[in-house]
């Protein structure tokens, strides 16, 4: 809410400071005076030092509109204001206030309205009285508050109170309140107060699922710790309450802090009465005191310099996708890591630690790993040889989950030293092509690998060396066709890289990443993070773009089309991978305007009859209109062993290989009016013929508040570990008010 008094004493005390200006005593209108406009039918001035303006008072200001006042009196000595029959009080894009009395005083900044209206940022509110006190609280009798947004009082809801006592920017404070929904009263509270600057307040959320029963999850949100200034501190008390798991309860702290950064930190428990529900009878049961810790914090003590920290200890490998499946669709396995960067002008270098917390799931831990990135500099001044290098250092630990389905499981460890050193000499042929020429040396070094008794696993130190030489050459081409723009950009890239020296692909696999043959590209280094292989060939391929501006002078990408193929030149004399064309690809995306897109990329091989490697296509038509749609369909089918090398190990083909598969999914949104709209989705398991999850809502949505009721269902599946997740369907409803609607949303996604 907006304060009303003092910005309508602003305009009456400028027009009273302007009145010594005013020679006549009657005037239909007076011209700008000190940039103040005023119109009235006419204007008098009495021997007590009272001015009267009378009749179709207007005041107009660069800021302020008074406007239709039938009488406005004003006394400089004393500082009272009198304004008096359909006052109307505009303030550009913040407040309209309406009534038929104002009384104040700018000098004791006290003051008194009769009964009245005010629409000021996201509230509304009509009062009987209005006291207005030195201190700038404005206390409201027998009044009414809402957020909508309709100039008159037909409200779709409202909280109906003997006092609201408020201050601007500050907090707002409500003596027996009574929500009422279409004029029928349904909640009451002696005492209701809300800061006026921050999203505090309830959240409830009632529904049904299968696994849970009867469930009601609730939040309060309140103030923690909130200064003067920008830095904040708030509390999340989390109680809810599920019939068939029983009672649970958490808290969470979040905090903004100008200097020390941005965070959180929380917990959540509860003792569940169903911990083993539909869980594998051979894998070790859980316990029913069940719990999630976690910590995250974000912070840039320098403009050069940053620190990230996220833990999140769990009691159980499922806690999340029993009791948080918003957290668990996001992210199913936790990830912890805490991570300094210091960014220079020609480098970026940090220390990171990274791993699990504990044995609940498997992974690999860094503790610590330190690195150094050069960026691409030039080695001497005109030279024209372009240096950049790539350096970490760690320790590194296989970790494996206490669920006993690894008890006696190999967990090496090592200590691994990694640099890419490259050189580049960039330069134009013909001032048209561009022609980069390059060679790197990749170095990576092992200590000796343990068990996790110690014991040495019988290999010594490691050295893995690889060789890469190459160029890529491009060439880019403009032209105009109308409205369009057309670029085209053909390039090929050779490549000769040497077969790793002593460790082959995959013989440490629990420590390197290993890209499987969907990401053959990676051949290349196009995401910064590649296994180098042996590899001879060239890659050619062309970049198509089309590109235009709507009517707001936005450029808008129609077309872009990447197509590239690898052709392999020279074999491996060790393996039956031969010469020849071993991998096509595409990247399109497609966009007549902005509410459509259509994009799909993908990998063919051709070898053996031709088969596709992997693709995902999507297509998504009307946002923002009344019906919307988003389609999706991914195939993935890799080959074992890699298409492009074999691995030194056989026995390790189970840890590289992804499982063929076939997902689609798709959602339609339908907005029937102003007032209906309806959404459906689902994602099908096409490979297995398995329907994966269906769902959707009807919502209802009036003037400033909004009904969901929701619905989903969730077949039985297998996980990635073999066990089976039970089936599950549910239902919830949630009311949220529209003026507070985006922190609301986005804490009920994924419901």
């Amino acid at each position: 809410m907006n304060n009303c008094m003092p910005r309508v004493t602003s305009v009456l005390v400028a027009w009273m400071l302007a009145g010594a200006a005013i020679a006549s005593v009657q005037t239909e209108q007076i011209p700008l005076v000190n940039n103040l406009d005023i119109k009235a039918d006419r204007m008098e001035i009495d021997s007590n030092g009272w001015r009267h303006a009378i009749g179709n008072v207007s005041i107009h200001t660069a800021d302020h509109d008074l406007q239709h006042a039938d009488k406005v009196d004003f006394n400089k000595d004393t500082g009272e204001v009198h304004a008096r029959g359909h006052i109307i009080l505009v303030q550009k894009d913040q407040l309209r206030w309406s009534g038929d009395s104002l009384d104040y005083n700018y000098i004791t900044r006290e003051g008194l309205t009769g009964l009245s209206e005010m629409h000021a940022s996201t509230f509304a509110y009509t009062a009987m009285e209005t006291h207005v006190d030195s201190n700038g609280m404005k206390r409201l009798l027998h009044a009414r508050l809402t957020t909508c947004n309709k100039t008159n009082t037909d409200w779709d809801y409202w909280i109906a109170a003997s006092e609201i006592d408020f201050r601007e920017h500050d907090r707002v404070t409500i003596y027996n309140p009574i929500w009422y929904f279409e004029g029928v009263p349904f909640f009451y509270l002696p005492y209701a107060t809300r800061d006026l600057n921050h999203p505090f307040g309830p959240m409830l959320i009632p529904g049904f699922r299968s696994s849970w029963g009867p469930y009601l999850q609730s939040t309060y949100t309140y103030p923690f710790y909130n200064p003067p200034g920008p830095d904040l501190v708030t509390g999340n008390s989390m109680i809810d309450y599920r019939a068939l798991r029983g009672l649970a309860y958490g808290n969470e702290v979040d905090w903004t802090q100008e200097e020390w950064g941005n965070g959180h930190i929380g917990f959540y428990v509860t003792h569940d009465l169903l911990p083993n529900k539909n869980e594998d009878p051979n894998l070790p049961p859980i316990d029913p005191n069940r719990y999630r810790l976690y910590l995250q914090h974000e912070a840039n003590p320098t403009p050069t310099d940053q620190v990230l920290v996220q833990a999140d200890i769990l009691s159980d490998e499922h806690m999340l996708e029993d009791f948080l499946p918003t957290l668990y669709r996001e992210q199913s396995q936790p990830d912890n890591f805490i991570a300094y960067t210091h960014r220079g002008l020609t480098y970026a270098s940090g220390v990171d630690a990274s791993g699990p917390l504990n044995n609940t799931f498997t992974g690999v831990g860094h503790a610590p790993e330190g690195w150094l990135k050069i960026m691409p500099q030039e080695l001497a001044e005109d030279s024209g040889l372009y240096y950049e290098s790539d350096s970490s250092a760690g320790y590194l630990a296989q970790q494996w989950t206490n669920d006993g389905t690894f008890t006696n499981a190999f967990e090496p460890d090592t200590v691994r030293i990694h640099t890419l050193q490259k050189l580049t000499y960039p330069f134009q042929l013909f001032d048209t092509i561009n022609v980069v020429p390059r060679a790197a040396y990749d170095y990576t070094f092992y200590s000796h690998l343990r068990d996790a008794a110690g014991a040495n696993d019988g290999r010594t130190n490691e050295v893995r060396s690889v060789f890469e030489f190459g160029t890529e050459a491009s060439v880019k081409w403009f032209a105009n066709y109308g409205e369009y723009r057309h670029i085209i950009e053909p390039y090929l890239d050779y490549a000769i890289i040497t077969s790793p020296y002593n460790v082959k692909p995959g013989q440490n696999y629990f420590f390197d990443r290993v890209d499987g043959p969907r990401e053959w590209s990676d051949q290349f280094g196009l995401d910064g993070n590649y296994e180098p292989r042996q590899w001879d060939g060239v890659r050619p391929g062309v970049r198509n773009t089309v590109q235009t501006k709507d009517a707001d002078g936005i450029t808008r990408t129609v077309f872009d089309w990447d197509v590239f193929v690898a052709y392999r030149v020279g074999g491996q004399s060790d393996t039956n991978v031969g010469n020849g064309l071993c991998m096509e690809g595409w990247d399109l995306t497609y966009r007549p305007d902005r509410d459509v897109k259509f994009r799909t990329e993908g990998l063919y091989d051709p070898k053996d009859g031709g088969r596709l490697d992997q693709s995902d296509t999507r297509v998504t038509f009307g946002e923002g209109r009344d019906w919307s749609f988003d389609v999706d369909y991914f195939t993935s089918d890799p080959v074992n062993p890699d298409t492009l090398n074999t691995l030194a190990d056989q026995s390790l083909i189970p840890y590289y290989s992804l499982d063929p598969a076939r997902l689609a999914s798709f959602s339609v949104t339908h907005r029937i009016n102003s007032i209906w709209s309806a959404n459906l989705f689902t994602r099908y398991d096409v490979k297995g013929t398995q329907l994966s999850e269906v769902g959707g809502y009807v919502q209802y949505e009036l003037d400033c508040i909004a009904f969901r009721l929701m619905s989903g269902y969730t077949p039985a599946y297998t996980r990635t570990d073999n066990t089976r997740g039970a089936a599950n369907y549910s239902v919830a409803f949630m009311v949220w008010v529209k003026a507070f609607q985006t922190g609301y949303l986005e804490k009920m996604q994924g419901w």
